[in-house]
């Protein structure tokens, strides 16, 4: 398909352009780094042209594959790090001791090294962020430590109470679970007890097990700590046809008088 006009060196002249998938390969740090786009071409004599926009992209491309094989930040990923602890990218920088315009460098875009890139890892650690700080400190001024210090006292708090409140919530649904348990248990004691009560069919004692575990395995996939009260007869012989229909009969026979 004929898109925008483009010059044609090899023509000398404007001439209209189709775009082609090629593939380029870009040198990054010793690295061929091979990428697929769509490139212009001429539809007369069919050169490739150039397009600064789309040579943008694909080094761009080239960058980010680069990026992805050594497992280094995206810049993105350096500028979300260092607004983490409300501080300028000058800032930033002389709180690891490097040169104040390299963090901006990263964050347009240029390749950091592995021993930077491993210590801006280090750095996404508040505690660590904080050591940093403190053994940079000449370089701060008062009030840039200060923020960083202050945000890293933030972070390690709600971390701590996100720890807290997490294992009260996993006490409290395995205390839950622990009381289903024993709710479930002495209903099966009940029902063979009482065994006289129910139809001789001995499928209504195996389908209340099965429905009690299809109970247990829906409440585990939720995370949601049921009342003790939730179990209860009606839920368990809910259809009349069913084999565990007879069970209806214990309604008159509460736990205390079974036992």
């Amino acid at each position: 398909m004929s898109i925008k006009e483009n010059f044609c060196v090899n023509c000398d002249e404007n001439r209209e352009v189709t775009l082609k998938m090629v593939t380029i390969v870009h040198k990054i740090k010793d690295e061929e780094i091979p990428v697929q786009i769509l490139m212009p071409h001429c539809v007369i004599c069919g050169s490739q042209l150039s397009d600064l926009d789309i040579d943008e992209k694909h080094f761009d491309m080239a960058l980010d594959e680069f990026r992805k094989r050594k497992k280094l930040l995206f810049p993105e990923q350096i500028k979300n790090l260092r607004e983490k602890y409300g501080i300028s990218q000058r800032a930033f920088a002389r709180a690891l001791g490097l040169a104040e315009p390299t963090i901006n460098r990263y964050e347009q875009g240029a390749i950091q090294d592995i021993v930077y890139n491993n210590l801006l890892l280090l750095v996404d650690e508040p505690e660590n962020m904080l050591k940093m700080a403190e053994q940079n400190k000449e370089n701060l001024s008062e009030k840039e430590f200060n923020i960083i210090r202050n945000n890293v006292h933030k972070m390690q708090k709600c971390f701590s109470d996100e720890e807290k409140t997490f294992k009260d919530i996993k006490n409290v649904l395995e205390e839950k679970i622990e009381m289903l348990s024993n709710d479930m248990s002495n209903l099966l004691e009940i029902v063979n007890k009482n065994s006289h009560k129910i139809d001789k069919n001995s499928r209504a004692i195996g389908e209340l097990d099965n429905k009690f575990g299809f109970f247990m395995r829906e409440y585990r996939t939720q995370n949601v700590a049921a009342p003790r009260h939730a179990i209860t007869w009606n839920t368990i012989t809910k259809t009349n046809d069913s084999p565990g229909s007879n069970l209806k009969e214990l309604y008159q026979y509460p736990l205390n008088k079974c036992n």
